[in-house]
């Protein structure tokens, strides 16, 4: 089983007191880097899965994913929600709002052909979109690689719609019952 876990904006800020007493210093010396408050706030959210899920020194590949040694897992954000999941396979997850405008000149870069003749909303281009960067941040790899990414795919994907987003989960391995929960910050 991997279960999803998924922190919102609101809960963060309720709870923002709480993180600057539970974080240590390094994660909320990062946070505090961010200009705008939303930036921020999702940052402590990271932070705190994390700080709270991964016990291990954390360190970071060529392309920025953050590896440990025992353990995968990966993080995502969005708007007013941060995910987060791990699993003794690689993983790869991503969280995208559906926004209401479609960007040709991203779709020409992200979609191959086939892809674009499916994108009929922006609701189509999001789901393969989060599909496509689950499989890219599972292999570890960067955006640029991001047009192929379902091409020749190894990886169980598992997508779901939330509210008004999707979230895509890519791992290695054998089918697993996914599950998503509510994660609320305990004090």
């Amino acid at each position: 089983m991997i279960e999803i876990k998924i922190l919102s904006i609101e809960e963060i800020k309720e709870k923002i007191n709480y993180l600057y007493k539970y974080l240590p210093k390094e994660y909320l010396d990062r946070s505090s880097k961010f200009k705008f408050e939303e930036g921020k706030l999702l940052d402590l959210g990271s932070s705190y899965f994390k700080y709270k899920y991964i016990k291990e020194d954390i360190y970071y590949n060529e392309f920025g994913k953050p590896l440990c040694n025992n353990l995968y897992f990966n993080i995502s954000h969005s708007h007013n929600y941060v995910i987060f999941a791990k699993n003794n396979k690689k993983i790869g997850i991503d969280i995208e709002l559906i926004k209401d405008k479609l960007k040709e000149e991203l779709i020409n870069y992200t979609m191959n052909e086939e892809e674009k003749i499916n994108i009929k909303n922006n609701a189509d281009f999001i789901k393969y979109w989060t599909k496509k960067e689950s499989i890219i941040k599972c292999e570890g790899k960067t955006i640029a690689n991001i047009k192929n990414a379902l091409m020749n795919n190894k990886y169980n994907i598992y997508t779901i719609r939330y509210l008004n987003y999707y979230i895509s989960l890519a791992y290695d391995g054998d089918k697993e019952k996914i599950i998503l929960s509510k994660e609320l910050i305990k004090i």
